[in-house]
């Protein structure tokens, strides 16, 4: 076997010892490796961007709802809104007012519109038939009011007669679809 050979050394001057310049032998102990570092779980760029989007998603819904309480105060069709103030009959507001309704309330048989129902039988007037329309104007004089359901298989004709009838007689008319 061949004898080790020390490592070639560089000869010393006078400022201090001589660098090293010769490798290392063979035999000689490796460096340990290095201790991994446990993985990020996001990196600092990747975490921004998420918070910039939360951030511009927080505003665009916050300007969503401003703009949608701005113009839709009355709501947004999912619970109907009171009457507006100067409709209300019994408000105490209104009691004051020149043009205000008396504060008696009239009975519900006088204040309830008239249901009127045409389809192929004829017309029904709150559940009870109607042979003309003139019927149906006797029947709903009292309440002033009416309230007209036409069915598909209504008579054609009949709905305008019954409307013409009814508007002579001074009636309010409500189509319901």
């Amino acid at each position: 076997t061949a004898p080790e050979t020390a490592p070639e050394t560089a000869p010393a001057t006078a400022s201090g010892p001589a660098p090293e310049t010769a490798k290392a032998p063979a035999s000689a102990p490796e460096k340990a490796p290095a201790v991994a570092k446990p993985p990020v779980a996001a990196k600092p760029g990747k975490r921004r961007r998420w918070l910039r989007l939360a951030v511009l998603i927080g505003i665009a819904l916050l300007l969503l709802f401003v703009l949608t309480w701005k113009n839709c105060r009355q709501g947004i069709g999912l619970g109907g809104s009171p009457a507006p103030r100067n409709e209300r009959q019994n408000d105490p507001a209104n009691a004051m007012a020149p043009n205000a309704p008396s504060m008696a309330v009239p009975s519900m048989e006088a204040q309830a519109p008239c249901q009127i129902r045409v389809d192929a039988v004829g017309i029904l007037v709150n559940g009870k038939t109607a042979d003309t329309p003139q019927a149906a104007v006797t029947a709903c004089a009292p309440s002033r009011r009416a309230v007209i359901l036409v069915t598909g298989d209504a008579v054609y004709g009949q709905v305008e007669q019954l409307e013409q009838a009814l508007r002579a007689a001074q009636i309010e008319i409500q189509r319901q679809q």
